[in-house]
């Protein structure tokens, strides 16, 4: 998924600079950018019982088998 979020990510990049000119782009990318900081800001999951200083998490279990 990396891969492919990259791979689309220069392909957009690259069509945007190339049919609006470097500094529309950029602001362009600069406004989507801060866009996507706001809404993981915004967006964030607390687990119930993260910031507890309860007994720690048991270790997972791995399934029957696996060596």
């Amino acid at each position: 998924m990396k891969q492919l979020g990259a791979v689309l990510g220069s392909a957009v990049c690259a069509v945007l600079l190339a049919g609006f000119g470097y500094a529309a782009t950029l602001g362009g990318l600069a406004a989507v950018g801060l866009l996507c900081l706001l809404a993981s800001a915004f967006l964030r999951v607390d687990h119930p019982g993260a910031g507890s200083s309860a007994a720690p998490a048991a270790a997972p279990h791995l399934p029957t088998g696996v060596t």
